[in-house]
């Protein structure tokens, strides 16, 4: 499965997994996709690991969220999905990751809600 992030200002990205975080996820979490290309026996773990890498870095100021104007487009695999306002963090094929953002809000809202939804899922399974 190939998953792409098109910027409006940067084209598209290729990345290995994605967590998407709506503006709609801050009052009710699952709304929160995820996509990887990894393996689904590894995936939950991945998603968990990229939400709280991208907090603590975040909070220890790591890592600054992107701003980008205009619609967030996501690519996995035919589909595309449009991102109106929100916060996508990324991870790409290089094992880097990127945090992209489009709205005003506080970042750390969107990272928390991420962060918690992963972990819940996570000890869901455990």
């Amino acid at each position: 499965m190939k998953i792409e992030v098109s910027l409006s200002s940067e084209g598209q990205i290729g990345c290995r997994s994605v967590i998407v975080i709506p503006e709609i996820a801050l009052a009710d979490a699952t709304y929160i996709r995820s996509y990887t290309t990894a393996s689904p026996v590894q995936s939950k773990h991945e998603f968990h690991t990229l939400a709280q890498m991208a907090l603590i870095q975040f909070d220890d100021d790591e890592i600054i969220p992107q701003k980008v104007v205009g619609k967030i487009s996501l690519i996995v695999g035919e589909e595309t999905f449009v991102l109106e306002s929100g916060m996508i963090i990324c991870r790409f094929l290089s094992d880097e990751f990127s945090i992209y953002t489009n709205t005003d809000q506080s970042p750390r809202k969107y990272l928390a809600s991420a962060n918690r939804y992963c972990t819940r899922w996570v000890r869901l399974d455990i």
